[in-house]
């Protein structure tokens, strides 16, 4: 008897602290933004430490507690969104310096940095099935530097994500809430792909160089 009362509180206590879920969000996302042509520049990309290495936390009021890795995915679609604008585009694994542009005959430099990222998740219940729900949002800026570290320009592009997703029976929910957060960063690699597209500083030194 004493053994069952046992194991009835360790429930309640599981039910009451709730879990903690990690999430990492897979690097292979792509850009389906297509633009005319791409620009004839040879860029170097920066992207810093806190950006590869972020995490994004639901902090929403509920038992169940989730973080999502998504750092990899991030850099990973930033730097597939240059690579689409630009004809050539190499990664530049350290603050970039006007020796690094001489050295590698680079015409300017691209900081990225991210200033915004959450995600709000709930579970609504259902007569048959319970839906996992979810929105997020990342927003990045990337400012573009001369080769002597002087800034001319920037954007800033945002990705929001919202979706719900079915929780099946031997589901905890934690992979189908994976949807809005996935759509967010796919939403800003094709974001920033038309933000700089579009910027017209950028345009206006594309048409000089032809």
């Amino acid at each position: 008897m004493k053994k069952i009362s046992l194991y009835l509180f360790l429930l309640i206590l599981l039910a009451l602290w709730g879990c903690s879920h990690k999430v990492t969000i897979r690097p292979d996302l792509d850009v389906t933004a297509s633009i005319s042509n791409q620009m004839n520049f040879r860029i170097g990309l920066y992207i810093p430490p806190e950006v590869k290495n972020l995490v994004m936390s639901d902090n929403s009021n509920w038992a169940n507690k989730y973080t999502f890795d998504v750092g990899r995915s991030v850099a990973s679609i930033i730097q597939k969104s240059c690579a689409r604008i630009f004809s050539y585009c190499e990664m530049i694994e350290a603050y970039p310096t006007e020796i690094v542009a001489s050295d590698r005959n680079l015409d300017f430099f691209l900081l990225a940095r991210i200033t915004e990222a959450n995600v709000g998740l709930n579970v609504q219940e259902g007569f048959f099935q319970n839906d996992a729900e979810g929105t997020s949002q990342i927003t990045a800026t990337l400012a573009f530097l001369e080769k002597n570290l002087i800034q001319f320009t920037s954007i800033t592009a945002t990705g929001t994500g919202m979706g719900s997703e079915g929780i099946g029976a031997f589901s905890s929910g934690k992979d189908e809430f994976v949807v809005p957060v996935e759509m967010a960063i796919r939403n800003l690699g094709n974001n920033i792909v038309q933000q700089i597209y579009g910027n017209y500083d950028i345009r206006k030194r594309a048409e000089q160089k032809k």
